[in-house]
């Protein structure tokens, strides 16, 4: 309808939950409603590429099922909003316990090879040719510098695929930090790739949940002693 008025000339949706963002565009598929962009935060980075590995969406990864539909993917938050920085990643920060603390592990394993891991995350988001852009959030002019640092890196670069692209753009420390962090066997997000605590769907609601049963159980309290 706003198409149909003039309001608008393109369609696009964001969200964290990929299998949310699913279902939404299948059923308006159904109903001939076309989108055109889908951003995605949070599954594309160091600890989590389920955009391209996680066949749930009618055995297609949600890239490939954005691909197949013709709908312009683009993905943000390449530093995890926090996580893969070498600060402490802010309090309000959904994920939990463990992928913070696996985070804080690679962020180590990169400061002793001397390399920057939200440089290093920058630019493994850049890679994919599959991702139309990637939107990052700046807070400063160091912050803008090393974005356009990084991005910089992918100048005169032809579409090849995102390991192929990685061997040209990273160096050689950068590039053996990278294939460490990647270890599914022993490297710092083995345990979390291992029991799914790598991604944080559902666990604010999940701690919601329980902040309302710990209210309702402390109210009861009270009423039994009144």
């Amino acid at each position: 309808e706003c198409q149909e008025k003039g309001w608008c000339k393109a369609l696009g949706m964001t969200g964290y939950p990929l299998e949310v963002q699913y279902e939404i565009l299948r059923r308006s598929a159904k109903e001939k409603i076309v989108w055109d962009q889908s951003l995605v935060y949070g599954h594309f980075n160091l600890h989590n590429t389920s955009l391209f590995s996680q066949p749930n969406f009618n055995n297609n990864s949600f890239a490939s099922f954005c691909k197949e539909n013709r709908l312009s993917l683009s993905a943000a938050a390449p530093l995890s909003m926090g996580l893969l920085t070498h600060t402490d990643p802010p309090d309000w920060h959904p994920a939990s316990e463990a992928l913070k603390q696996a985070c804080q592990e690679a962020a180590s394993i990169c400061q002793s090879r001397g390399v920057n891991i939200s440089a290093l995350a920058t630019v493994v988001a850049l890679s994919n040719p599959n991702i139309s852009y990637t939107l990052i959030g700046v807070r400063n002019r160091n912050e803008v510098q090393r974005a356009a640092a990084a991005a910089s890196r992918f100048v005169g670069l032809t579409n090849t695929s995102s390991e192929e692209v990685l061997l040209k753009v990273l160096s050689a420390e950068e590039y053996g930090a990278w294939q460490v962090l990647q270890d599914s066997s022993t490297g710092p997000f083995a345990q979390v790739w291992k029991n799914g605590s790598y991604k944080w769907d559902g666990i604010q609601n999940a701690r919601d949940f329980w902040m309302e049963m710990e209210e309702k159980d402390n109210r009861n309290h009270v009423l039994q002693k009144d």
